[in-house]
């Protein structure tokens, strides 16, 4: 699913902190942080 959404955002142009694969994968990573 995250290359989906990586493929998305690269095709719209917005690969940045706007895109759904950015935001998608900030919320997990603040939801499980490494530490």
């Amino acid at each position: 699913e995250q290359f989906d959404l990586l493929w998305h955002a690269l095709d719209a142009g917005t690969l940045d902190k706007t895109s759904d694969f950015y935001t998608k994968l900030k919320a997990v990573k603040d939801k499980y942080p490494k530490a």
